[in-house]
């Protein structure tokens, strides 16, 4: 029949053992390159995914390694001030993205809800 000869596999390296530091350096080069965080192939040719929470890990199904969409949700929680400032700024992109409002009232609505947080809006903070 033609075609690709599936029978022959080049033969693949052993994984890499996963360190925080490397994991977190390659989460930062993905999400700068806008490309899916991904730092090997696994044995079947697959893409191996970081966890999109940030820590570095592999995730172990789909995106996140388990329990650690919880702990991303946490975090942004925090970060946008507590739950109604994240329901705030959801409902304010919401509107813009509907055409509702301008970027002006956009924008003002991000600067509310950081501003009565006292500023901390970076993360780490």
């Amino acid at each position: 029949m033609g075609g690709v000869d599936r029978t022959k596999v080049a033969p693949v390296a052993p994984p890499p053992t996963p360190s925080a530091s490397s994991g977190q350096a390659l989460v930062k080069n993905a999400k700068e390159r806008g490309t899916l965080a991904c730092d090997r192939m696994d044995q079947t040719g697959g893409r191996v995914m970081l966890c999109e929470c940030g820590c570095g890990e592999h995730a172990v199904v789909g995106s996140f390694r388990p329990g650690h969409d919880q702990k991303l949700r946490t975090d942004l929680e925090r970060r946008a001030g507590g739950l109604l400032a994240l329901r705030s700024l959801v409902e304010a992109a919401e509107a813009f993205a509907a055409g509702l409002s301008q970027s002006d009232a956009l924008a003002q609505s991000v600067r509310t809800v950081f501003e009565q947080q006292g500023g901390k809006h970076a993360r780490g903070h």
